[in-house]
């Protein structure tokens, strides 16, 4: 074989190698978009997780301890049918405040599965990111 065809097939080798990295660098590329974007998820379903703990705290400060717990026996001020009255009033707020205990609750085990999901889909894209940052410096090595 001739020089030039040696130097000819070179060529064509390393021009092989060099589409072939700038093929891994483009999906590299895309990978490292949705790792982005699912690390803004992540954060976004952690700050909404925090902010409804902290919503929830208040219902139960706002409400158990000033309302729910508040004192209408007989023989107070509510005595009577202000106290039947405000029996009931309690009651409804008490049950609107435990349902809306138990919807924020489902929430909550909604966002952490939606954070659950989000960290196993960032393990799999911080895995293919790992494996095509390798293959490219397989590559390279080749040149």
């Amino acid at each position: 074989m001739s020089s030039e065809e040696r130097a000819r097939r070179e060529r064509e080798r390393r021009a092989a190698i060099e589409r072939a990295i700038n093929a891994k660098q483009k999906e590299l590329d895309g990978v490292n978009a949705e790792i982005a974007k699912y690390e803004a998820i992540l954060n976004a379903l952690t700050e909404s997780q925090t902010t409804l703990a902290s919503y929830k705290a208040d219902l139960e400060t706002d409400i158990n301890d000033v309302i729910v717990n508040y004192d209408v026996k007989d023989g107070t001020t509510w005595s009577g049918l202000e106290a039947t009255k405000a029996w009931r009033e309690m009651d409804f707020i008490k049950n609107k405040k435990d349902n809306y205990v138990t919807e924020v609750e489902q929430l909550d085990s909604d966002i952490s599965n939606a954070i659950d999901k989000t960290n196993s889909i960032l393990q799999e894209l911080y895995s293919r990111r790992d494996s095509l940052n390798e293959d490219i410096r397989n590559l390279r090595a080749q040149l």
